[in-house]
């Protein structure tokens, strides 16, 4: 979202030298080992993209390799398709473009490229920083809960999706929206100081609800499960508390705050036994 961002502020067309440049100063100056870059299939499509691979190159493909392997830019090329992507999005942005604010599906392509280039050419610990996870198991969610927060405390608690076997979506405005206003746009204007920042926080904004739509969109093609279920509003209301520090360490110390989950229906939530535990700098 932050170069589709930056290429419409720009007018520029992608280009595979500009998103190698971008990716990697981001996971260089951005993305640590504590904080790594998340990026996620499943099984059920890395097994249809390894079954595909096998085909090509004559020999039974089962693992995604660490270092580049003989014909990497044809696992590239091949890897880049949208049926072997087990993210949702990442598919329909291959797939369906047009829903996402891309003329085309050239950067999303370039960018699952420049990803693995990048993550074969890391060293051990670098490739770290670099959170590939495969999930097991069939998408089974039951909900979305969209998450607000109020109050004096600007920090934001975190929430398992899953608990028990069951499974909500969350989507927690502010937390994004903080990410892209404090992370990708500075990120950005230091990248290319010409841009304008203002205009840049503005677009991304933007482009974040055309995209959360085309999500949720009820007609073809949507995100299923997504698209299907019920949303529920959950508001957090959180005051301020002085933290207690460490004298060890000097290390802020997790202190329980007076959280407050409201909503409607908030019933469907206690069955996720969540605790919540907010860190505030009063």
């Amino acid at each position: 979202m932050g170069i589709q961002t930056y290429l419409q502020v720009k007018n520029i067309e992608p280009s595979a030298s500009l998103v190698k440049q971008i990716f990697g100063k981001f996971m260089d100056s951005v993305i640590t080992l504590e904080r790594p870059f998340y990026y996620h299939t499943d099984y059920e499509y890395l097994n249809i993209f390894f079954d595909a691979v096998s085909f090509i190159v004559h020999e039974e493909v089962t693992i995604f390799p660490k270092e580049s392997p003989p014909n990497a830019e044809l696992w590239i090329d091949e890897y880049a398709k949208a049926q072997y992507q087990g993210c949702g999005h990442v598919r329909l942005m291959i797939s369906n473009p047009d829903l996402y604010g891309l003329a085309n599906n050239t950067l999303p392509k370039i960018m699952l490229s420049e990803m693995i280039r990048w993550y074969w050419n890391a060293s051990v610990e670098e490739q770290h920083k670099l959170d590939f996870t495969v999930v097991k198991g069939a998408l089974d969610g039951k909900a979305i809960a969209s998450i607000s927060v109020n109050g004096t405390c600007k920090l934001t608690p975190a929430y398992p999706p899953q608990n028990l076997g069951s499974s909500v979506f969350i989507y927690h405005h502010e937390a994004v929206s903080s990410f892209r206003a404090e992370v990708l746009a500075p990120f950005f204007k230091e990248f290319d100081p010409s841009i304008d920042l203002q205009q840049f926080k503005t677009q991304i904004e933007d482009l974040a609800a055309l995209q959360l739509a085309a999500s949720l969109s009820a007609s073809s093609p949507g995100l299923p499960p997504a698209n299907q279920v019920n949303i529920y509003s959950f508001v957090v209301e959180a005051t301020a508390i002085e933290v207690p520090v460490s004298e060890d360490n000097n290390v802020p110390m997790p202190v329980q705050s007076n959280a407050v989950l409201i909503g409607e229906q908030a019933w469907v939530m206690l069955g996720l036994a969540l605790v919540l535990f907010l860190v505030c700098e009063s």
